[in-house]
């Protein structure tokens, strides 16, 4: 209850005081899973669910030389969120740079589907269309259980252009899932001075990979789950990030 009020105190004071004349989205920015600071990069990470947003946070993390962690929950808690962090953090972090990575919607749609509702175990997405059933005709029931929504539910089923902080021409770097390996490394080396390796960007990372049927390969999945009248669902639900985010909403299967 506490940690509560001090929260609610902590946002109202950065609202009026800090962001009053920002053009941020302050109920992304203090989302508990929207936003992560990395002050030795001078860097705000705006993570978007399904859009490897978890490897994105533990390369940088290495880079700022933070212990390796057995799973991807101790390192999500270990992170400095902008809830949590200090008033003079805050104030600082207006200027830091910003970074958001985003993904081709038809390969996170159906990523979404995959780990969160047709093979969910947990029984947390249960009120879903489409639970538990890992097939073609389950993602179908689920993408019209989605566009049926008034919202879309859990935010790892939201438009990416919905869960940014910021306006998107507003980012210091807009990088996509599919050239991470290309465009990471040079911003990284603009904020350290350092060199990076490109190949390592090009799979999850390992903290990713050991946790069991967490990568999900969609993109290499999407000829057994995609019919016409899916694609059609995708591009209407998600209509605003392919135009924003300049993915073709043409899909061949």
């Amino acid at each position: 209850m506490f940690e509560a009020k001090k929260h609610k105190i902590r946002f109202a004071l950065s609202k009026h005081l800090l962001f009053r004349e920002s053009d941020y989205n302050l109920k992304n920015y203090f989302n508990h899973d929207c936003v992560v600071i990395f002050p030795k990069l001078n860097l705000c990470f705006n993570r978007i669910k399904k859009a490897g947003n978890t490897s994105v946070c533990a390369y940088l993390a290495q880079v700022c030389g933070y212990p390796d962690f057995d799973s991807p929950h101790l390192l999500k808690e270990n992170l400095i969120r902008p809830e949590t962090a200090s008033l003079k953090l805050l104030a600082k972090s207006r200027t830091y740079h910003s970074l958001v990575v985003v993904r081709n919607p038809f390969d996170r749609t159906l990523s979404a589907f995959l780990d969160k509702v047709g093979g969910d175990k947990s029984g947390r997405f249960s009120n879903y269309g489409g639970y538990r059933d890992d097939s073609a005709r389950g993602f179908l029931e689920f993408l019209k259980h989605l566009d049926a929504l008034p919202n879309r539910g859990n935010r790892h089923f939201w438009p990416q252009t919905e869960l940014l902080y910021k306006p998107l021409n507003a980012y210091t770097l807009v990088a996509k899932l599919e050239n991470l390996s290309q465009v990471l490394p040079p911003f990284l080396k603009d904020l350290t001075g350092q060199s990076f390796d490109g190949s390592i960007f090009e799979k999850p990372h390992k903290v990713e990979v050991e946790k069991e049927g967490k990568i999900k390969m969609a993109n290499e999945k999407l000829r057994q789950y995609y019919i016409d009248e899916s694609i059609n669902l995708v591009k209407k639900i998600f209509k605003n990030d392919f135009e924003s985010l300049d993915y073709p909403d043409e899909l061949s299967i």
